[in-house]
């Protein structure tokens, strides 16, 4: 009796797709929402919370692979300008906040 010995191969092939998404200006804003509510006017970020920004983009961002954030602010504790002499302001947003925001909503590289 002849033993036929029989090699099936499979081969699985998968297609990887792979979302990048490249998004423009991004900031809290903490320094210019405390301006306005030292002027007496709303501050949105502490009225409505940083989620406010987010409640029609948040599911969008969430499926991207890699996302790239154009950061339009300084991530800092500081309120005052280090080049004070050049440029006395200093757009800043706290890491306490932002940090857990570009957790959250998939913000993973700043340029």
């Amino acid at each position: 009796m002849k033993q036929f010995l029989f090699l099936i191969c499979f081969l699985k092939v998968t297609f990887v797709h792979a979302n990048i998404l490249f998004l423009g200006d991004f900031s809290l804003g903490e320094s210019y929402q405390k301006k306005l509510e030292l002027k007496k006017k709303t501050n949105y970020l502490k009225k409505f919370g940083p989620d406010h920004f987010f409640t029609h983009l948040g599911d969008f961002l969430k499926k991207s692979n890699q996302t790239v954030v154009n950061f339009e602010s300084v991530i800092t504790n500081e309120k005052k300008s280090p080049f004070e002499i050049y440029k006395n302001w200093l757009h800043y947003d706290r890491p306490n906040k932002i940090v857990k925001v570009l957790k959250k909503y998939n913000l993973q590289y700043l340029s």
